[in-house]
């Protein structure tokens, strides 16, 4: 197997595990709520990722097709080379929950779910 297809390979398994954890949370998510402002919504789905990433780039697309698909849902995607107050959400939520501070990462249901 050559190197491309290797790497190849790794992605899709990659964005296939992602798409398995994800999609089991989005169920915990209530499908409707009561009118609340938008600015003090909290998002469902808070997105970290980098300019620049490809895996970071296939969660992107992978989470466009889901708020297609669930238009209920606010994701929130930030860069966290673009928004310092990103990079420290993220800092913030890894200490919480035991694990490292990496891209791409979901914040969703309570849960940090990182690569």
């Amino acid at each position: 197997m050559s190197a491309v297809s290797a790497l190849a390979l790794r992605a899709r398994v990659t964005l296939a595990l992602f798409a398995l954890l994800l999609i089991p949370l989005v169920w915990l998510l209530p499908a409707s709520r009561a009118a609340e402002p938008a600015a003090a919504a909290a998002p469902d789905i808070e997105v970290f990722v980098r300019e620049g990433c490809p895996h970071c780039a296939k969660a992107e697309t992978f989470l466009a097709e889901l708020a297609r698909e669930q238009p209920h849902l606010r994701i929130s995607i930030r860069d966290v080379l673009q928004e310092p107050q990103a990079l420290e959400r993220l800092q913030q939520l890894a200490r919480e929950h035991g694990g490292m501070a990496r891209v791409p990462a979901v914040f969703a249901g309570g849960r940090l779910i990182i690569g």
